[in-house]
């Protein structure tokens, strides 16, 4: 069936108004008006009835026209498509192992330069190998790194510690790993060697140092470490001194009073000599590590 335009059905109903007018204009110019009423009535009915009907059939003719013209469209659609699908997938297959095998040497390439690098100088015998192992299983007390320390370091000890105890009520104890200097119950500092330098921790805040060009570095965020949060190395004579004075803003901060008549200690003479690492062991003051 062939399609009926949407201009045929205004122009129909088009037709049908004037139509309804015209039957309208007749009835009322009619002799006899008692008539009119009831056949104009029924004459609306019937026309409207007529042009629903028209309409609906209308409507329908188009949409089953509309779906023939679709459904003979996509036919040779729905054909086409493996052949599209074949197509974009042909490529992808084969070019995929190309690039794994330019990735693939790639990372090869390195591997190969690096070959001469592990070769390269004599590989350490078996008694070396045994020695360094040995000495990373070591685990040195502060007293045994002070007894092997460089003679400044030991020197810097030395005053530091004078500089503690020069006041009132300040005591100093020795443990394997540090030596702690309280007052009372006050943690006032922790001394460490690390390297070539004496590492002492001190119990000052940040707002304690305003104003002052110490460089000092923040302690570990450590239990061990929460009373003594600023970390300053001791490594030069002018190091030395600002350490001093760190030792003063303490006692003034936790009101410690300076002994009238103080006599400094040489606390280097009272270190160990140095020894092998089996008698220090023997002694206590190197440890194994299991």
């Amino acid at each position: 069936m062939k399609k009926i335009s949407r201009f045929a059905v205004l122009l129909f109903c088009l037709l049908a108004s004037v139509a309804l007018l015209l039957v309208f204009y007749i009835i009322r110019m009619a002799s006899r008006p008692d008539l009119a009423s009831p056949a104009i009535c029924l004459i609306l009915i019937i026309v409207v009835f007529v042009l629903v009907v028209a309409i609906i059939c209308i409507q329908l003719v188009n949409e089953k026209n509309e779906r023939e013209a679709l459904g003979e469209g996509e036919a040779p659609a729905e054909e086409e498509a493996p052949a599209e699908e074949e197509k974009e997938e042909a490529p992808v297959e084969e070019a995929a192992p190309a690039e794994e095998e330019k990735e693939e040497s790639k990372e090869e390439a390195p591997t190969e330069e690096e070959a001469p690098a592990e070769e390269a100088g004599p590989a350490p015998s078996e008694e070396e190998l045994a020695a360094i192992k040995a000495y990373e299983r070591l685990q040195r007390s502060f007293l045994a790194k002070l007894a092997k320390a460089d003679e400044s370091v030991r020197d810097n000890y030395s005053e530091l510690k004078n500089a503690f105890l020069s006041y009132k009520k300040v005591r100093s104890r020795m443990s394997f790993k540090c030596e702690t200097v309280k007052s009372g119950r006050n943690m006032l500092a922790k001394m460490q060697v690390r390297g070539k330098s004496l590492v002492v921790f001190f119990a000052l805040e940040p707002a304690d140092l305003e104003g002052k060009k110490y460089k000092t570095q923040e302690a570990p965020t450590s239990k061990a470490y929460q009373a003594v949060p600023v970390k300053f190395r001791v490594n030069s004579p002018r190091k030395l001194k600002q350490a001093k004075e760190m030792v003063d803003l303490i006692a003034a901060k936790f009101e410690c009073k300076q002994k009238p008549h103080y006599e400094p200690v040489d606390f280097k003479a009272e270190l160990p000599a140095l020894e092998a690492d089996a008698e220090m062991e023997a002694k206590g003051l190197i440890k194994v590590k299991r």
